[in-house]
């Protein structure tokens, strides 16, 4: 199948040519590589020339409109997602290619990510994984190691929510994928990625995320919320 993979990138020109190393040297060579330049001020965007990739320029910045505009810019008939500060196996695209050839009615496939801080790894797995699909009934995906069919990205590009500041955007996508589409997740599928960002401030960025999923949970199952806030009113005033 025809795989394209895309790249938001920001400021990425010290880690991302070891990410675009690991996804040329596949076992199956992708459709295309592109990266997406959201407004970086470094080498980012001539690094990613350079590599042989394609290059988009997204000037609105946030990882969400980065990834929309890579998503909708792409040829091929599967989208394979990761970031810049990521390295992927050497079988990522054949394992990723021979899900969606094997069961039609995928839409969409994640894995787990390994970090640098091995207490993490578990951690991430647990809140990303077990207790979105608890919540939502299937799994999640994660932004540094999925894919989707484009027909799924179709589908779904006019709903997800564009504010970063409100959800997680790879979970965001995989609850409006799940509504009618089928995920899957390989636990050996896994990729490295950076954990840079929980180095400088482990405990703030933890509370961070932990907080703005909640939001995030919040914000998918309002209607929950307001029915059971309705029927609490109405005993009130009955």
């Amino acid at each position: 199948m025809n795989i394209s993979v895309v790249i938001p990138a920001f400021n990425e020109e010290k880690r991302l040519p070891a990410c675009l190393k690991s996804i040329q040297n596949q076992t199956v060579k992708p459709y295309e590589i592109i990266v997406v330049d959201n407004a970086s001020i470094d080498k980012t965007a001539n690094i990613a020339k350079e590599m042989g990739a394609k290059v988009i320029f997204e000037p609105r910045k946030g990882v969400t409109f980065a990834r929309n505009h890579g998503f909708s810019s792409v040829k091929g008939d599967i989208i394979a997602r990761t970031d810049a500060d990521t390295v992927v196996p050497p079988n990522w695209i054949e394992v990723i290619n021979g899900y969606f050839e094997r069961d039609e009615k995928l839409d969409a496939l994640s894995g787990p990510a390994v970090f640098g801080l091995n207490l993490l790894t578990p951690l991430v797995r647990l809140l990303v994984f077990e207790a979105n699909k608890r919540i939502f009934g299937h799994y999640t995906l994660y932004g540094p190691n999925f894919a989707i069919r484009k027909s799924a990205w179709e589908r779904v590009k006019d709903e997800v929510c564009m504010d970063d500041d409100k959800v997680h955007e790879d979970t965001d996508i995989s609850i409006h994928i799940g509504k009618e589409g089928k995920i899957a997740f390989d636990k050996s599928l896994k990729v490295k990625t950076s954990a840079r960002r929980l180095r400088q401030s482990p405990s703030t960025l933890m509370a961070y995320y932990l907080v703005k999923w909640a939001d995030m949970i919040a914000f998918h199952k309002q209607y929950r919320v307001t029915r059971f806030a309705s029927s609490i009113k109405h005993r009130i005033n009955g």
